[in-house]
């Protein structure tokens, strides 16, 4: 099964500009996916630097692309669990903040970044489409 790529998002981190996530958002047959690299940051501290979630994707009208809502949310791993959440509206250069939980801690960190870029396919999202 070939997986339609749907948007890119790369966000640096405020405080320290070399350490940045590349959000990958894929069609994966009826499920739409995000693929997760955190370059300089969960890479280092958990291995792989790559992980996936479930995600929700609603393209917003009328504000021109590349505006977009976006969802996603960590599941159960044996290291950590990551929760993301962006239910607004962003575009290049809007800040945002990535909370990090751990499953063995009740700490929670959050992460100050910045959206330095979007690659959307607008008409590739679901609703996207004209009927």
């Amino acid at each position: 099964m070939i997986r339609q790529q749907l948007a890119k998002i790369r966000m640096s981190r405020c405080e320290d500009k070399d350490k940045y996530i590349e959000i990958v958002v894929f069609l994966d047959g009826d499920r739409c996916i995000c693929e997760e690299d955190s370059y300089g940051h969960v890479k280092d501290n958990y291995g792989d630097g790559l992980h996936m979630y479930p995600v929700l994707l609603t393209p917003v009208p009328d504000r021109g692309a590349p505006v977009f809502e976006i969802e996603w949310g960590g599941n159960d791993r044996t290291f950590t669990e990551l929760d993301f959440q962006l239910k607004r509206p962003v575009k290049e250069g809007d800040n945002v903040i990535c909370e990090e939980s751990s499953d063995n801690s009740q700490d929670q960190v959050k992460y100050d970044y910045k959206i330095k870029s979007i690659e959307v396919l607008l008409n590739a999202l679901p609703g996207g489409e004209s009927a």
